[in-house]
């Protein structure tokens, strides 16, 4: 089970290091530029925050509870799937990503299901909603 934590906290620092290094290589640039930046900057934060939980979970300062795990990975992967939305947005400036965040905020009236069909619906759409987010940039 270390082994899982250690390869999960590595990956996470390397997407956190590079969202970092694009947010300081962004804000060297004209305004959008420096404003998808910070989007990245603030992306980085949330994946370094994963790094941290990760490293606690594999050496032992905090118990690993699946629970605990999908809660946190279901924020991290909204939260990252609304700025990626948003960042490409501000780099495209297509209105139907605006209907795709709508879309997808109507996902949150799924609560008044079960509990873990939420979460399971939560994260299927995050990630439905980052690989529409990606391919409208090609």
């Amino acid at each position: 089970m270390g082994v899982t934590f250690v390869l999960n906290g590595l990956s996470y620092l390397g997407v956190a290091l590079i969202a970092f290094y694009m947010y300081f290589s962004f804000c060297r640039r004209e305004h959008i530029s420096c404003q998808v930046g910070k989007i990245l900057g603030v992306s980085g934060v949330f994946y370094f925050l994963m790094v941290i939980l990760n490293f606690l979970w594999m050496f032992g300062f905090l118990g690993p509870n699946e629970k605990d795990f999908i809660l946190v990975n279901v924020v991290l992967t909204v939260v990252s799937s609304v700025l990626m939305l948003y960042a490409v947005y501000k780099i495209t400036e297509h209105r139907n990503l605006v209907y795709l965040l709508i879309m997808f905020l109507t996902t949150v009236y799924g609560i008044n299901f079960s509990i873990n069909k939420f979460f399971i619906a939560t994260l299927a759409v995050s990630y439905l909603l980052m690989a529409m987010v990606f391919l409208s940039i090609l």
